[in-house]
C-alpha cells in the first residue's frame, strides 16, 4: 500500500506488481466476459477449419462421383461452418469490445482516486500536459490492448494452433513444413518485439513531453508575448515534435524488417511441394491436398494481424508502465488515521 494523504472506501485493488500484471487483474475482474470472449474465439477457429476440411471432403466427393446427394451434404456443411463462424463473431466482438470499454473505464478510475489521494506538493511538482497525457492517451491506448490487441493476439494463435491439430488428422507426414514454420515464427516474433519494445517506451515518452510543453507554453501565453518568446517556443516545441516524428519513424522501420511474412510465403511454398509429392506416392487425396493448402492459407491473416497486435501491445505495455507509475508515485505526507478529532473551545 502506497502513503497517501486521502483514501476512499470501498476502493477495488489491482495488482501493481508490473504493467502485465495491472493489465491482467483489470481484465480478470470481468471474468464472464473473458469466457465469452475465449469459447467465441475457439468456435471460430474450429469453424475455419471445418470448413477447409469440408471443401476438401467436396472435391474428393465430386472425384470418386458419390453423386449428387453427398455432394449436397458436403455444401450444407461448409455453409453451416461459416454460418457458425459469423455467429461466433458477432459474440467475440462485442464481449471483446465490451470489456475493452470496461477496462479502460476502470482504468481511468483508479488514477483519477489516485490522484485525489495526492498532496497539493505532488501536484505542483508535475507537468500538466504530461499528467493529461497519461490521464487521456495513455489510458485509451490501455483500451487499446484489449482491443484489438488482446482479441487479435488471442484469435490469432488460437487460427495457428487449431489448423496444425486439423492437418495432423488428415496425415502426420504434413506437419513438417508447418511445424518448421512456426519454430521459426517463435523466434522471429521474439526477435521483433526485443527490437519494438524500445522504440514503443520511447514514442509515449515523447508525446508526454510534447504535451507538456505545448500545455506549458498555452498556460503561460501571456508571458510569453510579453517578453517576445514566440520564437524560442517554436523552436521548443518543433524541437518536441521532431523527437516525436523520429521515435514514430524508428518503429515504422521496426516494423519494415518484420520477418514472419517472408518466412510463410516460403513455408507455404515448400508446403505445396511436400503435399503434391505425398499425393504423387498415393499417401493423400486430392481433396486432403486442397484442405491442407486451405488451412495453410488460413495462417496468413493471424500472421499479418501479428504485426499489428505487436506495435499496440508494446505502445499499451508502456503506456501502462507510465500510468502504473503515477499511481504508485507516494506523497510525503500520509494520512493520519490516529488523529484526535475534538470541538475547539477558548
Amino acid at each position: 500500500m502506497t502513503r497517501r494523504e486521502f483514501t476512499v472506501a470501498d476502493e477495488y485493488q489491482y495488482d501493481h506488481r508490473s504493467p502485465v500484471r495491472w493489465l491482467a487483474s483489470h481484465i480478470l475482474r470481468y471474468p464472464v466476459l473473458l469466457v465469452t470472449f475465449l469459447v467465441t474465439t475457439f468456435g471460430m477457429a474450429g469453424s475455419q477449419s471445418m470448413s477447409a476440411v469440408m471443401v476438401g471432403r467436396a472435391f474428393d466427393t465430386v472425384v470418386q462421383e458419390a453423386g449428387v446427394a453427398a455432394l449436397t451434404g458436403a455444401a450444407l456443411l461448409v455453409v453451416a461452418a461459416y454460418v457458425g463462424y459469423g455467429l461466433f463473431d458477432i459474440v467475440n466482438s462485442m464481449a471483446i469490445r465490451v470489456l475493452a470499454q470496461r477496462v479502460e473505464r476502470d482504468a481511468r478510475d483508479e488514477l483519477y482516486l489516485s490522484l485525489l489521494s495526492k498532496s497539493q506538493t505532488f501536484h505542483g511538482r508535475q507537468r500538466v500536459g504530461d499528467l493529461m497525457a497519461r490521464a487521456t492517451n495513455d489510458v485509451q491506448q490501455v483500451n487499446q490492448f484489449v482491443s484489438p490487441a488482446l482479441g487479435m493476439t488471442t484469435e490469432s494463435t488460437l487460427t495457428l494452433v487449431i489448423p496444425l491439430i486439423t492437418i495432423a488428422t488428415l496425415n502426420t507426414n504434413l506437419l513438417l513444413a508447418p511445424v518448421l514454420f512456426l519454430t521459426g515464427l517463435t523466434f522471429a516474433l521474439r526477435y521483433h518485439n526485443q527490437n519494438l519494445r524500445p522504440v514503443a517506451g520511447q514514442l509515449r515518452q515523447r508525446f508526454g513531453v510534447m504535451n507538456a510543453g505545448l500545455a506549458e507554453t498555452i498556460t503561460g501565453i501571456e508571458v510569453v508575448k510579453g517578453f517576445a518568446q514566440e520564437p524560442a517556443e517554436e523552436a521548443r516545441f518543433s524541437e518536441n515534435a521532431q523527437g516525436y516524428r523520429d521515435a514514430f519513424v524508428r518503429e515504422g522501420e521496426v516494423n519494415a524488417r518484420y520477418l514472419p511474412l517472408l518466412l510463410y510465403g516460403v513455408a507455404f511454398g515448400l508446403a505445396f511441394g511436400h503435399a503434391l509429392l505425398l499425393f504423387q506416392q498415393g499417401a493423400i487425396s486430392v481433396g486432403q491436398v486442397i484442405t491442407f493448402m486451405a488451412l495453410l492459407g488460413t495462417l496468413r491473416s493471424p500472421i499479418r494481424f501479428l504485426l499489428t497486435t505487436s506495435s499496440v501491445v508494446q505502445q499499451s505495455l508502456a503506456s501502462a508502465r507510465r500510468i502504473l507509475e503515477m499511481i504508485l508515485t507516494e506523497t510525503e505526507l500520509d494520512q493520519n488515521t490516529g488523529g484526535i478529532a475534538k470541538p475547539m473551545v477558548g
